[in-house]
């Protein structure tokens, strides 16, 4: 059975998602979203799973939990790439390059 949102959320509330699918690159995460979009079943994203509040009981969509969490930096393009896709591109701030 799928896990109820009580486990996947800060507040331990929550009932359980129909199906839930875990996406540990930011592809996976776009064509998982595609797919459940194109078949038109409800879906939610949940990434840390704070502030979020879910009701209790067998809830009729899709949990897509979002389990890319690397960091890379690379000092030699300057640029910080993170698990989810975004990337900072220019001067380095706060202390984290030249």
């Amino acid at each position: 059975t799928a896990p109820s949102f009580a486990s996947l959320t800060t507040l331990r509330i929550g009932g359980t998602p129909a199906a839930v699918y875990e996406c540990t690159t930011a592809e996976q995460l776009a064509e998982t979203v595609a797919e459940l979009d194109r078949s038109g079943t409800p879906l939610l994203v949940v990434g840390g799973g704070s502030n979020l509040v879910v009701a209790d009981g067998e809830l009729d969509l899709a949990a897509v939990l979002v389990r890319n969490d690397g960091v890379t930096l690379d000092d030699d393009l300057r640029r910080v790439t993170a698990g989810g896709g975004g990337v900072v591109v220019g001067p380095w701030v706060g202390g984290l390059g030249p």
